[in-house]
């Protein structure tokens, strides 16, 4: 698809339906965003104008700034006293993977699973990490926690600095997400 509809579906509209549920998540729920290590190919300062942008994201740049994205909406809540956890399930074999891939090799791995699962999880495994993320995770979350492959991880190395970065947190709300929900 192209760069705003990545941005819209993978950031803008978790945001907002993170938002609308607010009101009924339990004193002591846990959101769970589903993040990515893509994350720490992002630029620091998101670009507002992919917004905008029609071209499509073939090197996946915007689908990085928009995980990126979602790791400063995490943050956003966390200061706001709402427990949240960004968990990546791994590299899941999709249809959006697979044409990433030329044909002859996403036929071999299509057809070779004990292969394919050396490199890729299922989605079912990846739904299954991200369901345990937010389970295990005890409320209050007053931190940055982290999942990757069922492993909470507290500002280690898999993280991208500009996550946690407070500048490039409030530029993403201020000329991103405000702009989009206002």
């Amino acid at each position: 698809g192209s760069r705003r509809q990545t941005m819209t579906t993978n950031l803008v509209a978790q945001l907002v339906f993170t938002l609308t549920l607010l009101p009924a998540l339990a004193p002591d729920g846990i959101v769970t965003n589903v993040g990515s290590s893509s994350h720490l190919r992002a630029a620091a300062m998101l670009r507002p104008h992919l917004l905008q942008d029609e071209t499509p994201d073939r090197s996946l740049g915007a689908y990085a700034e928009s995980k990126l994205g979602l790791m400063h909406c995490s943050r956003l809540l966390t200061a706001a006293g709402i427990s949240c956890v960004d968990c990546h399930h791994g590299l899941v074999w999709t249809s959006m993977l697979s044409s990433r891939f030329p044909t002859a090799v996403a036929s071999f791995l299509e057809r070779t699973p004990i292969i394919r699962r050396r490199f890729f999880r299922d989605p079912d495994l990846a739904a299954e990490t991200i369901i345990t993320a937010g389970l295990d995770a005890s409320p209050p979350v007053t931190r940055q926690l982290y999942v990757v492959d069922s492993t909470f991880i507290c500002k280690g190395l898999r993280l991208a600095p500009e996550s946690s970065q407070p500048n490039a947190i409030a530029h993403t709300w201020h000329n991103l997400l405000r702009p989009s929900i206002d």
